[in-house]
């Protein structure tokens, strides 16, 4: 049998990696011979979308029927369950691709299930806010065509509208969104002005997500995998983004 781990580098003293789509490598074990092999992962380290089920398809590649990991999105396990590969993630980030090989052999490794994954926003109703243009994320904040507010329950959706917002003027647009009651937004950019009336009214505010339809930016959002920029203008305006 195989085993596969993510590594930061490319043989079995290297320490292992807890990411999975953009790992480094993949250091492989063969059991049968007593062997190790190993494949980069190059192609996934700078990718916008997809990396999670790409990595695991190139896992299911090289024969392996066990991964270990430090955590596994919900797409990636869906691709590595049907390929029958089982999945265990590890707590000890230091150890060596070696060291986790002999707590996996010893029994010590957590089996990783698609209930475990971490996700942001457990036990809390979220509403989220996200500008549109072409049913993607729209980068203009105040200038874009339609919000959709998507209601999140138990880290399921569970409900889309698609609103139009009032016409753009100063803090018109901030305190909408808020009036609908969302909690949460995520933009690509957003004016200072508007982000402190936002935040002012209790909504948490992302900057710097990519443009990519509602459904996908709120499954990374909940887990994690959507990293606030801090992306704002200078101008106090809400209708600029942040790439100029």
């Amino acid at each position: 049998m195989k085993i596969a781990f993510t590594a930061h580098g490319q043989d079995c003293h290297s320490t292992v990696d807890s990411r999975f789509g953009r790992t480094h490598y993949f250091v492989i074990y063969d059991e049968e011979k007593n062997a190790w092999t190993s494949i980069p992962n190059t192609q996934n380290l700078e990718a916008a979308h997809g990396a999670g089920i790409q990595a695991g398809q190139n896992v299911a590649k090289t024969g392996a029927k066990v991964l270990i990991t430090g955590n596994v999105g919900p797409k990636a396990f869906k691709v590595l369950e049907t390929e029958q590969i089982a999945m265990y993630s590890f707590d000890n980030e230091n150890a060596t691709v070696e060291e986790t090989l002999a707590a996996y052999q010893s029994g010590k490794l957590t089996t990783i299930k698609y209930e475990k994954i971490k996700m942001k926003g457990v036990d809390r109703l979220m509403k989220i806010a996200i500008p549109l243009v072409n049913n993607k994320l729209c980068t203009h904040f105040g200038h874009c065509e339609q919000f959709a507010i998507v209601t999140v329950e138990g880290n399921k959706i569970v409900k889309r509208e698609t609103l139009t917002p009032p016409p753009h003027a100063p803090g018109v647009i901030p305190n909408w969104i808020a009036d609908q009651g969302c909690t949460d937004i995520i933009v690509g950019g957003m004016g200072e002005a508007a982000q402190s009336i936002l935040t002012q009214r209790g909504i948490k505010v992302s900057c710097g997500a990519p443009s990519d339809t509602p459904e996908n930016l709120v499954a990374l959002y909940l887990l994690g995998e959507l990293t606030d920029s801090g992306n704002a203008c200078d101008h106090d305006h809400e209708g600029h983004n942040c790439n100029h």
